[in-house]
């Protein structure tokens, strides 16, 4: 088998409203070698993103009212 790329959970699966009263599905970001995966999960289909570390301009952290 071929190497495949080792990944390391940024973030948990969580809802991508959560205003809303029915969730549409669930995203978490997870970090590779050369870019972040990006996954937007419903219950029946699965979206990745990648972004690669090369083509990012700026992270931006801040403190949101759930973190206070």
């Amino acid at each position: 088998m071929a190497d495949e790329p080792k990944y390391k959970r940024l973030t948990r699966a969580r809802p991508r409203s959560r205003f809303a009263i029915i969730s549409t599905g669930n995203s978490s970001l997870w970090l590779g070698p050369d870019h972040v995966l990006c996954i937007d999960s419903s219950g029946y289909t699965e979206n990745y993103k990648r972004f690669y570390f090369r083509d990012i301009q700026a992270f931006i952290v801040r403190k949101t009212d759930v973190y206070k």
